[in-house]
């Protein structure tokens, strides 16, 4: 792993594993396009998946709001993909923005841990603390199903150490990375940018401002930090992740 404070434009040079994690990434990008805006009858196959970026939003309100000296009431995850997080205290210019912003953060980092299989183990263990964490504030019986069915889905994953299973946890975890970036990056996009609901995040933010800031500004600044973060993901396990070759090749050996 390279020094912290140095820098090496050729570090950024993909090795070949790299290249197979990148080509990856894009085919689950173009998987998930596909899947979100034309094959979406008779069923959603991206729906569980939704609700879990949902719960990263939600989390990202909550553990912004505890940061911020507040106290977490409840999370809740709807059918519809919707959620809610009630809180009191904390910094409200803080927690509003810390859903969408903090949901494209946890996608950018789960990409730059999907080039390589250790990290992707390691953001598995945090992934399935902050399950936990939802678990503990969810405030519906819809909440916890969703929420613990992903943990048993991670955990199942996360305890398989031979064969070519092992890989399933990288692959899983580039998923949600991408799928966590696509969701914020569209989410703000609809209902922020278009103004696709009357309610959201960046109305609030407007509010605080007495309206002098308009919501779209703020959804405009949030989807460019959310590009940015995706691509800051992909380039950070680019750099960070050279000498993971072997755990691609032989991940037995963990």
């Amino acid at each position: 792993m390279p020094h912290l404070f140095s820098f090496s434009s050729e570090r950024l040079k993909p090795t070949a594993p790299q290249r197979r994690t990148l080509l990856i990434i894009l085919g689950l990008f173009v998987a998930i396009l596909i899947l979100w805006h034309v094959l979406r009858q008779p069923f959603d196959l991206l729906y569980p998946f939704k609700l879990e970026t949902v719960a990263f939003h939600e989390l990202g309100h909550a553990l912004m709001a505890i940061i911020t000296g507040g106290k977490v009431i409840l999370v809740e995850i709807n059918p519809n993909e919707g959620g809610k997080t009630v809180f009191s205290g904390g910094v409200g210019w803080a927690v509003l923005p810390a859903g969408y912003l903090g949901s494209s953060l946890i996608g950018a980092l789960l990409l730059a841990c999907g080039f390589s299989f250790k990290a992707s183990k390691i953001a598995a263990g945090v992934l399935c603390g902050l399950m936990v964490l939802a678990i503990f504030w969810a405030s519906t019986w819809f909440t916890r199903l969703v929420t613990v069915g992903f943990l048993v889905g991670i955990l199942s994953l996360f305890i398989v150490r031979k064969g070519q299973f092992a890989l399933w946890l990288k692959y899983v975890v580039l998923f949600m990375g991408v799928m966590s970036c696509c969701y914020s990056v569209w989410d703000i996009l609809d209902d922020l940018i278009l103004r696709k609901v009357n309610e959201s995040d960046a109305s609030a933010m407007s509010r605080m401002t007495g309206g002098w800031v308009p919501s779209q500004v703020f959804g405009l600044i949030w989807f460019l930090v959310s590009l940015f973060f995706g691509a800051g993901g992909v380039i950070t396990g680019l750099y960070l992740f050279k000498d993971e070759e072997r755990y691609d090749g032989a991940p037995t050996s963990i």
